[in-house]
């Protein structure tokens, strides 16, 4: 099998390989970035007009565009008595998502929640949909409801969708566009992220999908079929909820009595001895189902690192059966390791990390959840 490869190019289209370190971050959670370091043979004068805030760079493992984006970070300790570098990092549209307001002036009214999504960040883009600058990539039907939960031909929403009016669905004022596409996306149990490829996601976490990797890191004889250099568990109860308990709308004075309610639970914190309950009134809920969904994503949000991974490995890619397939987040693993019982089942990649040093090689780094965590 031949090795891993990284390609870094300017928006000309030059490569750029005076780097002496290179590190890759892809995310459902935060933006997907590359950070790099120049050793003290390129000085900040050296790379001003080649690493100046804002340059765009295109980062490639295997063949495969990973992060493309512009400078936002561009550091230079030193002293004077060791030799200085130069670190600068690139961050992608998602960055500039998270900080700039969207414009209120954009149009709701008998709207899809696609047709607003794009009227958003085309606005904030100057782009068009032909644009080759932005691409967005729908992995989830939401032309089909209105913003404000009513079909596009009329009928009634879906049970489990909060009705809402245009006043509260429209842009309001200083939120960013990242808050108001999360605002709505959530709501339809949608959310965004950044893809490896640069396109901007549209979608719900898919931990149903077949696992694309197999981890393993036994002791002893079984050792040799390891894969993995650590695999770290972590079961963190910080801030996690014994109960969930959603009230909607009536109820009265004692907002307890309302018949619009519902409960989620955590077994494995109560047998720990937690009694942590955790009461939210919101009156406007007022169905049952929406009161179950609402219950269902604060549980799955408080609850997320009850169990997670964090597996190390040596490589930029996983390698089976004679075959390359590139890590990336939004995928799933089966993990075996005898100090934690064995087979622990299929997990859900969140973030991947891909990190090449001088002196440490080629390491990857994936943070997984349990499946079935996630619930939007």
């Amino acid at each position: 099998m031949p090795a891993d490869t990284i390609a870094i190019t300017t928006e000309d289209g030059k490569a750029f390989d005076r780097w002496t370190s290179v590190e890759v971050l892809n995310s459902i959670v935060r933006s997907n970035e590359a950070s790099f370091e120049v050793g003290d043979d390129g000085s900040w004068l050296d790379l001003s007009e080649l690493a100046s805030l804002g340059t765009r760079f295109t980062v490639s493992v295997n063949g495969n565009v990973r992060v493309t984006g512009r400078v936002e970070i561009l550091n230079s300790p030193l002293n004077a008595q060791q030799s200085s570098v130069v670190r600068f990092v690139v961050r992608t549209i998602m960055a500039d998502l998270a900080s700039t307001a969207a414009d209120p002036r954009v149009r709701v009214k008998n709207r899809s929640i696609r047709e607003v999504i794009e009227a958003v960040l085309f606005t904030m883009t100057d782009l068009d949909e032909s644009s080759a600058g932005l691409t967005i990539e729908y992995r989830g039907d939401v032309a089909r409801e209105l913003i404000t939960g009513r079909k596009t031909r009329g009928g009634a929403a879906r049970k489990d969708l909060e009705p809402l009016k245009e006043e509260a669905a429209a842009v309001q004022p200083g939120e960013t566009v990242k808050a108001f596409l999360d605002r709505h996306l959530r709501r339809h149990g949608l959310m965004l992220w950044d893809s490896p490829s640069g396109a901007l996601v549209i979608s719900e976490p898919d931990d149903d999908q077949e696992a694309t990797y197999n981890f393993r890191c036994m002791r002893g004889p079984e050792g040799k079929y390891n894969n993995v250099l650590s695999i770290d568990r972590s079961r963190d109860a910080t801030s996690a909820p014994s109960n969930v308990l959603i009230f909607g709308y009536g109820g009265g004075k004692d907002f307890r009595r309302s018949k619009i309610n519902a409960t989620r639970s955590s077994r494995e914190i109560l047998n720990a001895g937690f009694r942590r309950e955790v009461m939210i009134l919101d009156e406007g809920i007022k169905t049952k189902e929406l009161a179950e969904r609402a219950a269902a994503r604060e549980f799955s949000e408080r609850t997320r690192r009850l169990d997670t991974f964090v597996i190390s490995a040596d490589g930029l890619s996983y390698t089976e059966r004679g075959g390359r397939i590139n890590y990336a987040p939004d995928t799933t693993c089966n993990i075996i390791a005898d100090t934690i019982g064995g087979s622990v089942g299929k997990y859900y990649a969140e973030q991947v990390m891909l990190r090449r040093t001088a002196e440490g090689g080629d390491i990857m780094q994936m943070q997984c959840v349990k499946a079935g965590t996630w619930t939007l």
